[in-house]
């Protein structure tokens, strides 16, 4: 593709990505989770009680885990994708449950404040999320089908023709789960369905 000739402007950010201090923070966070999965968490008991312990997500807020790429001004680490990639790596070789719920929660939980939402939607939510005061989920108006999340969303006035997103907290009445998806693997992973009827979202 490159003709035998390794141009890094075409390939940027590898291999340049990570300045002194980006490569001193990374280090620093990853020694402290480290120590949270070789002393603290046991993934053989998330799995079998099928749910990661408050107090573990606690302690994961605490140590900014939760809020790997929430910009500094909202609570967060404000790593960039490489940071990122490297803590999940680590994550995933501890414990492969808590990996894909703290993955879920960053990538496509609040993914779409830190992309999308306005100044005020951010300050809202973020600092809660970075710190583990309040876990994201993700859900698909789509029941018995795969996972095609441009499926459109039904409003009063017809499809909205592109993919639209809602901000739906658990506390808002007419919201309900179901209980926890029995899975092969990866139990502590929560998976369920959650249900809305005639939830009143704000404008």
């Amino acid at each position: 593709m490159f003709k035998r000739q390794v141009k890094t402007e075409q390939i940027f950010p590898y291999p340049d990505v990570l300045s002194p201090e980006k490569k001193s923070t990374l280090e620093n966070i990853l020694d402290l989770t480290k120590k949270f999965f070789e002393e603290i968490n046991d993934p053989d008991k998330n799995d079998e009680i099928a749910k990661i312990e408050p107090h573990l997500i606690k302690q994961l807020g605490e140590l900014s885990v939760l809020g790997l790429q929430v910009p500094e001004e909202f609570g967060g680490l404000g790593m960039n994708n490489t940071q990122y990639g490297r803590m999940v790596e680590l994550v995933g070789r501890h414990d492969l449950s808590l990996g894909i719920t703290i993955g879920a929660h960053q990538s496509i939980g609040f993914k779409g404040i830190l992309l999308f939402g306005n100044k005020e939607q951010k300050q809202r939510y973020l600092p809660d999320l970075a710190k583990g005061k309040k876990l994201a989920a993700y859900c698909l108006t789509e029941p018995g089908s795969g996972s095609d999340a441009g499926v459109p969303v039904q409003t009063e006035n017809g499809t909205i023709e592109k993919m639209a997103a809602f901000f739906v907290e658990k506390r808002f009445e007419g919201v309900s789960c179901g209980p926890p998806e029995r899975k092969m693997g990866i139990e502590a992973s929560n998976t369920k369905e959650v249900f809305v009827d005639h939830v009143k979202v704000p404008a």
